[in-house]
């Protein structure tokens, strides 16, 4: 008669080397829950300029042999009013802000302001 082999000591020793690294970072949770961990979600420069708003033209081409058609697309123009003279960076010289959006992911308060020229 063959000899059955259990699985159930294989399934918990996977099981016990693969929570060791979640107790792991649970304690490291923890621990960040009691500092402040500061992080800069997005910065923004105004004064905002627009983007450029092209407008694509399609095209359709097949070769005198028969293959084809291939279509495509060109950029040409540009929408909205926009002109190829429409600044679209600040000019030398001009006052620029810029406003970050910081999250703080710890359960310490941060209360400061930070401002800088």
């Amino acid at each position: 008669m063959a000899r059955q082999r259990s699985f159930v000591p294989i399934l918990l020793g996977l099981f016990l080397a693969t929570s060791a690294p979640r107790v792991q970072a649970a304690n490291d949770l923890a621990r960040l829950a009691t500092e402040s961990d500061l992080q800069v979600v997005t910065i923004a420069r105004s004064p905002a300029f627009p983007r450029y708003l092209p407008i694509y033209t399609s095209y359709s081409l097949s070769e005198p042999s028969g293959f084809g058609p291939y279509v495509f697309s060109a950029a040409t123009g540009l929408g909205g009013g926009q002109t190829g003279s429409t600044p679209r960076w600040p000019g030398l010289g001009s006052t620029v802000t810029y406003t970050a959006t910081v999250r703080n992911r710890g359960d310490v308060v941060w209360d400061t302001s930070i401002a800088g020229t």
